[in-house]
């Protein structure tokens, strides 16, 4: 008897692959960058009227070299720029208000308590903003006027006494988001123009360590163009207020930043060690400085055109070279912006030759020019920032988010 053939195993069927949706072989769909913020606050205006000119209470405008910058810089001025330049800059982008800080009014160093008139021109300065502020519809967020910083502590308490005293700042104050909280959020003794060392001067060391105890920022602006080194002496002046301090002061000391024309090792090592302390914020503000006048206006004559063209990409490779060591080292929670205005506008906006020899001819106004200058500054800086990799969140903290929280704006 012969044995049964083996077994084999059945045949299988093939069986055809799963017919899967086309939507499952494509690549997840990632929300759209946003590209603009959502806001802007602009953290570095100058005002002042025919009449400061007039009286010689603020004459540096009618010295300058700036033909631009001779007559008066109003609010009512500005709200017109902003309102026709915001649109260029985003789309539904909100615009909050604005700092003003203090445009260098008339004052004597040596009156050491304000009794021969020295004060009185920066008191006059920030009662003409108050009262501007009272009648227009821009919002005045907080206030950065001059102070006796140099002269110490006990100037500084009679000065903020008097300040505080003026009734167009306490109506301005009761009308603010915070009424119960002083406007004056900051202060400036201009240092741009100041030898080196000046404020490492044990009175300039004790002032500012008493504005940090009355809980008063300072506008530290430094032009690094005019003194060299004038970085690392922000550096030595910010650890001496520091020493002995448990905690930084509150709020914290911003640093307006004015860029250098030669890019240097020094310069990008003194902005780290300045960025390693805590409580310093970087503003943004003159970066048009740090390009040749003439690439400036041939960039805005192309943005005035509707293009951002080749002159355009050079000024913000130019920006760029400045802009990414302060980004590096600050990050985008340390850094806001603020426009410099009327200043920007003489860097940008060409006029002819005056046709008189006085140096304070009135200047014609292009309302249209004027808002495109605003809102090419603040296209510099978005595109840039964008460049560095910056966009949605980041740039609403930059633009608006970051100056809130130092400045103390409840808006």
């Amino acid at each position: 008897m012969s044995a049964p053939p083996p077994l084999s195993a059945p045949k299988s069927k093939k069986r055809p692959p799963p017919k899967l949706p086309p939507s499952a072989f494509a690549l997840p769909t990632l929300p759209p960058k946003r590209l603009h913020p959502h806001s802007i606050i602009d953290t570095h205006i100058h005002l002042w009227t025919n009449d400061q000119l007039e009286s010689g209470n603020v004459a540096w405008p009618t010295k300058s070299q700036f033909q631009q910058l001779r007559d008066e810089h109003t609010l009512q001025q500005y709200q017109q720029v902003v309102q026709g330049g915001v649109e260029r800059v985003g789309p539904n982008l909100a615009f909050e208000g604005a700092v003003f800080v203090q445009a260098e009014a008339k004052h004597d160093d040596e009156d050491l308590d304000g009794s021969k008139g020295g004060w009185d021109a920066a008191i006059d300065e920030i009662d003409n903003v108050c009262k501007a502020a009272l009648a227009s519809s821009t919002k005045i967020l907080a206030l950065v006027p001059w102070a006796p910083v140099h002269l110490g502590p006990t100037a500084l308490s009679s000065y903020f006494t008097r300040l505080t005293s003026l009734p167009s700042l306490a109506a301005f104050t009761s009308r603010s988001s915070t009424p119960n909280l002083s406007p004056i959020r900051s202060c400036r003794y201009l240092l741009q123009d100041s030898p080196k060392g000046f404020f490492l001067t044990d009175n300039f060391i004790a002032g500012l360590k008493w504005l940090g105890e009355e809980g008063i920022a300072f506008d530290m602006t430094l032009d690094v163009t005019q003194v060299e080194g004038v970085l690392d002496d922000a550096v030595e002046c910010v650890q001496r207020v520091r020493e002995g301090q448990t905690t930084s002061p509150n709020p914290p000391n911003p640093l307006p930043f004015l860029p250098p024309l030669p890019l240097q090792t020094s310069y990008i090592s003194s902005l780290f060690s300045l960025s390693l302390l805590s409580n310093v914020t970087l503003k943004l503000s003159g970066l048009l400085d740090s390009a040749d006048p003439e690439l400036v206006k041939r960039a805005f004559q192309e943005f005035r055109e509707g293009k951002m063209g080749r002159e355009c990409e050079t000024l913000r490779g130019r920006v760029l070279t400045f802009l990414e060591p302060a980004v590096e080292a600050f990050g985008e929670e340390r850094i806001i912006v603020g426009s410099d205005w009327p200043m920007f506008r003489a860097k940008t906006i060409s006029l002819p030759s005056p046709s008189s020899t006085s140096t304070s001819s009135p200047v014609a106004r292009n309302a249209q020019e004027e808002s495109q200058a605003w809102a090419f500054e603040m296209e510099l800086y978005r595109t840039a920032l964008l460049e560095l990799g910056l966009e949605g969140e980041s740039l609403d903290r930059v633009f608006s988010g970051n100056a809130k929280g130092f400045y103390g704006i409840g808006i």
